[in-house]
């Protein structure tokens, strides 16, 4: 076995062993070069660095939520939850939206008919102040329906169930979630 130079000096002129190369650097006239990483070291480090690159890149250009759709999803009203709304009165449930987008749901109502409807935050302030109805888009005149209507521009909505005209309380089933859909 080679002998090895105690820790802090150098080895003696000519003197190379493999072992240290790795650590100590390349052996040369006059002592040994700065240290050097081994190539392994490197090369993962490199592939690390990629990875991580392909990851940022990949995070970037895909669809941030949402069940394959092209944008973030906000569920407004949930699969099978059920909104109880009084002779004369609404039920409503606010989202607010930070790009342009969709909703679409369906619902079933029983016991009395009633109006769904997509209202901004005008026509919001408008029904709870005056119980006048300029709805945005409007569905359901009956017991049940389905819609898809555009919301642009973002800002703060409304999904309201309005029982007018009826003196029996209406109950609304969303079949499906009601869903809004960035784009």
């Amino acid at each position: 076995m080679a002998a090895r130079a105690p820790p802090g000096r150098r080895p003696p002129s000519g003197h190379h062993d493999p072992l240290d190369e790795e650590f100590q650097g390349t052996p040369r006239k006059g002592g040994y070069s700065k240290p050097r990483f081994p190539r392994s070291l490197i090369a993962v480090a490199f592939v690390i660095l990629i990875v991580c690159a392909i990851v940022i890149v990949v995070r970037v250009h895909l669809p941030s939520s949402g069940k394959g759709h092209g944008g973030p999803t906000i569920v407004v009203a949930g699969q099978g939850k059920t909104w109880t709304v009084p002779p004369g009165m609404y039920y409503s449930q606010k989202f607010t939206t930070s790009v342009n987008g969709t909703l679409n749901g369906s619902f079933a109502a029983s016991g009395a008919s009633v109006d769904v409807l997509l209202m901004n935050a005008t026509n919001y302030a408008d029904l709870v102040d005056n119980m006048t109805v300029e709805d945005v888009n409007a569905t359901g005149y009956g017991p049940g329906g389905a819609f898809n209507w555009t919301v642009a521009p973002p800002g703060d909505y409304y999904l309201v169930a309005i029982n007018i005209g009826s003196s029996h309380t209406a109950t609304v089933t969303w079949v499906g979630e009601s869903v809004w859909t960035g784009t």
